[in-house]
């Protein structure tokens, strides 16, 4: 694919760099560090529904445990890495940064109240899941709790004894978020004449199996008329660029000085570069020549 443009005066000579430095200020801002997901971000996976835990005795117990939380009790359950009917297919996996359950409380002797909160923290927290009276039929309610880094949670029952019982539902994980930019790099060089294809800039330091985008601005100094220069991007072990997409400028004046923004989406490259070649008999010169790599991992 090749993509061609005319200059026809000094007006789009202003008007191009006005663009260009409003292209900059927007991919820039779209791809600002700080603007990525944090590490406290996560996104949530639905699963198949399977049950982690059940503390009622055979043939109910699903898990570690066959016996009901006591009045006051802390207990501290494992939610990663294959638990109760969640193993298998259906482990929950260890990356997995929170959980999403149904947790039932089953034949409670007092009215009490149930907290499920991360294993990690050191006290137990004031804020209750569930609220059950002494002879109450089960009672369910959708639960989202963070994990430990060791993928545990802790259940804390204030009154009485009561059985509990968990479904997962769903998780959370970061996994995904951190495939972002791994690489930001830029080459940059002030001045070169090309005539036949050129290697202008060139990029090393992604791996073979990243993906992104690359973005290069410059500028084209035509002395001939109808001068016409075609640019890019190539493997830095190659003589001449892709076969698409490619980029033609045509200046119908000498002396044409044209400001240049353009992007490109990549896959599977290991070194990119910026080629550029003047079309017609002479020279073109590209100068104040930037090229920026934005590269994720995975492909």
């Amino acid at each position: 694919m090749t993509v061609t443009f005319r200059v026809r005066s000094l007006a789009w000579f202003a008007t191009g760099v006005v663009l260009t430095l409003v292209c900059t200020l927007l991919v820039t801002q779209a791809w600002r560090a700080d603007a990525l997901p944090g590490d406290t971000d996560s996104t949530f996976v639905p699963v198949t529904p399977c049950r982690l835990f059940d503390y009622r005795p055979a043939p109910d117990q699903v898990g570690p445990r066959a016996a009901p939380l006591g009045p006051a009790e802390v207990f501290t359950q494992q939610v990663t890495g294959g638990t109760g009917d969640c193993s298998g297919d259906l482990e929950i996996p260890n990356d997995a940064v929170a959980v999403a359950m149904n947790v039932t409380a089953v034949g409670p002797t007092a009215q009490t109240n149930i907290r499920v909160f991360p294993a990690d923290l050191t006290e137990v927290p004031t804020v209750s899941n569930l609220n059950v009276s002494a002879g109450q039929a089960p009672f369910p309610n959708k639960v989202d709790v963070k994990l430990s880094p060791d993928g545990e949670i802790k259940l804390f029952n204030q009154f009485g004894s009561v059985s509990l019982l968990a479904d997962v539902v769903g998780y959370y994980t970061d996994a995904t978020l951190k495939q972002t930019v791994s690489d930001i790099e830029t080459s940059s060089r002030a001045s070169t004449v090309v005539s036949g294809w050129t290697r202008v800039v060139e990029q090393f330091g992604i791996t073979s199996d990243q993906r992104g985008v690359v973005m290069a601005t410059f500028q084209i100094d035509q002395p001939a008329d109808n001068d016409r220069v075609e640019c890019g991007f190539g493997s830095s072990s190659s003589t001449e660029p892709f076969s698409g997409p490619r980029w033609t400028w045509e200046s119908p004046l000498a002396g044409d000085s044209t400001p240049i923004t353009i992007t490109w989406h990549f896959s599977g490259r290991s070194s990119i570069a910026l080629f550029c070649r003047n079309i017609e008999p002479g020279s073109a010169t590209i100068r104040n020549t930037y090229m920026t790599v934005l590269a994720t991992a995975g492909s």
